[in-house]
């Protein structure tokens, strides 16, 4: 039974642990715990509009989604982390922060089954 993925790209992770399971689900389930932390960053910085800590926390989320293959998100975090560093496009922040979040609430239930 082949899985279908909307927002997954998971060969990488595939690839990198040699598509053993059991590996699989250790950092599935480490993505899983680690993303509400980065989230929670990322609110707490928007809503305190302290627009570097707001870039430094877009970086560090972004290496999580790209290992899960979640491009959608990277990118929103690539246009979070530069846009809040230049401080440009204000507005645009918040839609761009509940996308992620959407994305990864949908994301964890594609994955899910392979934990």
């Amino acid at each position: 039974m082949q899985q279908e993925f909307k927002h997954v790209d998971i060969s990488f992770l595939k690839n990198m642990t040699s598509d053993d399971p059991l590996i699989m689900s250790e950092i599935i389930q480490l993505f899983k715990m680690e993303v509400p932390k980065y989230l929670h960053d990322i609110y707490l910085h928007l809503n305190s509009k302290n627009w570097n800590e707001l870039s430094a926390a877009a970086h560090k989320a972004k290496s999580s989604f790209a290992l899960m293959g979640i491009n959608e998100s990277v990118s929103n975090l690539k246009d979070l982390e530069i846009k809040s560093k230049n401080q440009i496009e204000i507005e645009t922040f918040t839609s761009l922060v509940q996308n992620i979040e959407r994305v990864y609430h949908e994301a964890m239930k594609e994955l899910e089954p392979l934990i």
